[in-house]
């Protein structure tokens, strides 16, 4: 039994190194050019940060000074006048030009001869829908996708999705409703 064990220890050890050896200048060229998407993802972030940080400033700067609620005694302390602050100029405005609208071709239509509470009445009454509306997000959730995927698919799908979001999560909860409407439908 031993010298089976060594004999598939010393084929596995044989299999390791007959291997060939992974292509190292297309690792080094993947890295290469992950480490510059990187680096352009972190400049991007700072200089998007340095222009919120400007925008901040800018909005603080616009707001009114709010005066200190006054005390009861102020006869001891010294005022101090407030301290002007350097105006900010304002942000260059942007033009805004609008595109000269398209030429519509001419139509030549036929004037309406229904109001358009009748044309959507006659659209509502016309489409395949169930005669009683869903009461509850999850059973409008069901409705869909027994509709969408059949029952037995979309049962599978609900299962499927409760399990990923687990027993104790709010989402979780949520589909296994969904699952419950599901199966309800089949009785």
């Amino acid at each position: 039994m031993a010298q089976h064990d060594d004999d598939e220890v010393d084929e596995f050890d044989e299999y390791v190194e007959d291997r060939p050896e992974p292509a190292r200048g297309s690792q080094r060229l993947l890295i290469i050019i992950l480490s510059v998407g990187c680096l352009a993802l972190a400049v991007s972030n700072v200089v998007l940060a340095m222009r919120v940080t400007q925008l901040r400033r800018a909005l603080v700067a616009e707001r009114p000074a709010v005066a200190p609620a006054p005390a009861a005694d102020r006869s001891a302390e010294t005022v101090t006048p407030p301290i002007p602050k350097a105006p900010v100029p304002p942000a260059p405005k942007a033009e805004v030009v609008a595109a000269p609208a398209p030429e519509l071709p001419n139509l030549d239509l036929p004037p309406r001869s229904t109001p358009r509470q009748a044309r959507v009445a006659a659209v509502t009454r016309t489409t395949d829908r169930p005669a009683t509306a869903p009461s509850s997000p999850e059973r409008s959730t069901a409705a869909w996708m027994v509709q969408e995927y059949g029952r037995t698919d979309a049962e599978s799908r609900a299962r499927a999705v409760a399990e990923f979001y687990g027993a104790h999560s709010h989402d979780g909860a949520y589909w296994r409703r969904v699952l419950a409407e599901i199966s309800a439908t089949r009785r």
